[in-house]
């Protein structure tokens, strides 16, 4: 773990940590931070804490830090994390847990930090969690992720499992779907194929509101590669495009705590926030780029859910 601080200082209401060992008197300079007392906020200025693999117990990451100060602390990952373990150190399953790809406050204002934190930890990190649960000591347990949303989607008694396997896949990618400093009209190959597909990026960018509007309740919108060309894709609750045999190229949350503490129910002020200051048109187009190698590789093999797998992998 790797504690670094921020310039920013502690906000005027918090008092004083009640620890001994505070960040301070530089106990937690490469240390675990304590836990902070009921009823306390922490002492010292703002800091990040980097930390490519949380372990998935660690379920009270809010307010455990004690040289988190104003609030929980930043976690992001580099895209190096390591594989769930137990307390014991034993590799539970072959998924890396979720991580930040950039600081909780980097997408400010056009997403506030706020909404970064509890969005990751309270939504993203549980479905991580119980999913972990669900696998532990099963044979689905050595499945990678998006082979488990497959197999778990083809089993109505594995469903409960499939919906939390697939918010976790799909947050993966709705967090590299924006970046710093990111929004504007699309450059590059993912902007050719925008503007054969949709005639402009104007009448793809109004499209891509529309469908978000109309999307009745919680769920996705996506843009995805389907038949050698984009498309526009929104998908309820937690379907996702993989086990429909798209690409997906971006995704947009569109349940609402992924926008209701910024944006309250304003849907469009949301969607037009992330095209305009965070859509990540470069990671597009490097899974464009990826996407036309592997078509150029020999087809991957495709495992298929037998009846017997059906039975052996249904809930007991």
């Amino acid at each position: 773990m790797i504690i670094r601080r921020s310039p920013r200082t502690a906000a005027p209401w918090q008092r004083r940590c009640p620890n001994t060992a505070c960040a301070t008197s530089g106990a937690h300079q490469g240390r675990r931070p304590q836990p902070v007392a009921p009823g306390y906020a922490p002492c010292s200025p703002r800091i990040s804490v980097r930390t490519d693999s949380l372990l998935p117990d660690d379920r009270s990451t809010i307010g455990l830090y004690c040289a988190a100060a104003d609030r929980p602390p930043w976690i992001f990952g580099s895209g190096g994390g390591k594989r769930a373990q137990d307390p014991v150190g034993r590799t539970l399953m072959n998924i890396e847990p979720p991580a930040m790809p950039y600081d909780f406050a980097d997408l400010e204002p056009a997403m506030s930090r706020d909404t970064l934190v509890f969005h990751f930890l309270r939504h993203q990190r549980v479905c991580f969690d119980r999913m972990l649960a669900m696998v532990r000591g099963s044979e689905l347990e050595a499945l990678p992720l998006d082979e488990l949303i497959r197999v778990t989607e083809c089993i109505p008694a594995q469903h409960t499992l499939y919906r939390y396997a697939a918010e976790v896949w799909n947050h993966n990618l709705f967090w590299r779907s924006m970046r710093p400093r990111g929004g504007g009209a699309a450059h590059g190959a993912v902007g050719e194929h925008i503007r054969t597909r949709f005639g402009s990026y104007e009448r793809f960018t109004r499209e891509f509101k529309e469908t978000a509007s109309a999307q009745f309740g919680s769920g996705w919108l996506w843009l995805v590669w389907r038949d050698d060309a984009l498309e526009i894709l929104a998908t309820s609750n937690a379907a996702t495009p993989l086990v429909r045999g798209d690409t997906a190229i971006l995704a947009l949350d569109l349940w609402e705590h992924a926008y209701y503490l910024d944006h309250q129910n304003r849907r469009a002020a949301y969607v037009s926030a992330f095209l305009e200051e965070l859509v990540d048109w470069d990671f597009a187009n490097r899974t464009l780029a990826n996407l036309a190698v592997s078509s150029d590789a020999p087809a991957a093999r495709v495992r298929t859910v037998t009846e017997t797998d059906r039975g052996r992998l249904s809930v007991r």
